[in-house]
């Protein structure tokens, strides 16, 4: 079938880091983590799709671990700097 899935996954993974980095600079902070946590969910659920469905199952893995951390970073970070600027 082809690694479209996992390909997808990883390309979506990295696109949230973006997403997250740009639209933080431009919108505003919240904004952008809630696009880029749905952008790294998407990158996560196409990985796993690329598992599942794959003939090639290196890069669905990929695309799913990668999401993982992606999201573990994103969210870790968001909590953090909150948590800095609640307490200024």
């Amino acid at each position: 079938m082809g690694h479209g899935f996992g390909i997808a996954g990883i390309i979506l993974s990295l696109a949230s880091l973006v997403v997250w980095w740009i639209l933080s600079m431009l919108i505003g902070y919240i904004l952008a983590v809630l696009v880029a946590v749905l952008v790294a969910v998407l990158g996560i659920i196409f990985g796993a799709i690329g598992i599942a469905k794959d003939d090639s199952r290196g890069a669905g893995i990929a695309g799913l671990i990668l999401g993982i951390i992606v999201l573990i970073i994103e969210i870790a970070v968001s909590y953090l700097l909150i948590g800095y600027v609640m307490s200024l």
